[in-house]
């Protein structure tokens, strides 16, 4: 068996990391501006981390023997929808199978674990853990 995942799921995850840092502006996670986040993350300052932000970004890598993907962001948070919207075009475009839950409001990843998913009769966990289900 191989080393690659059969399914993923993914809550306000940042998918390209550039157009990220560019967008976000003054925005601050964890008492922090967004670029200096991810600039930690990475262990990069300043305008040298242009690449290594691309190569640490999953929208560059899509491919179609990539997983089928589920991905859930709320419209209003400070990863901006755009980042899920990018990522789910790109997969179509590779012809991997990807759903998209758009939150209403500005809760982020766990934050809206338990409210209703648009679209379902089920929470954003129920509805996770049965896309899961459904594709292993």
């Amino acid at each position: 068996m191989g080393s690659r995942i059969a399914a993923a799921v993914s809550w306000s995850g940042p998918m390209d990391l550039n157009a990220l840092v560019h967008d976000a502006g003054d925005v601050v996670s964890a008492g922090l501006p967004i670029r200096d986040v991810v600039e930690q993350f990475l262990g990069c300052r300043g305008v040298s981390c242009a690449r290594l932000f691309r190569k640490a970004s999953p929208v560059t890598f899509d491919d179609p023997s990539d997983a089928p993907m589920l991905l859930v962001n709320s419209v209003e948070e400070f990863i901006p929808i755009a980042q899920a919207r990018e990522m789910a075009a790109e997969l179509r475009r590779a012809g991997v199978s990807v759903r998209v839950i758009e939150m209403p409001g500005d809760k982020h990843a766990g934050e809206y674990a338990n409210d209703p998913a648009p679209g379902y009769s089920r929470t954003v966990l129920d509805v996770s853990i049965a896309f899961l289900r459904s594709e292993l």
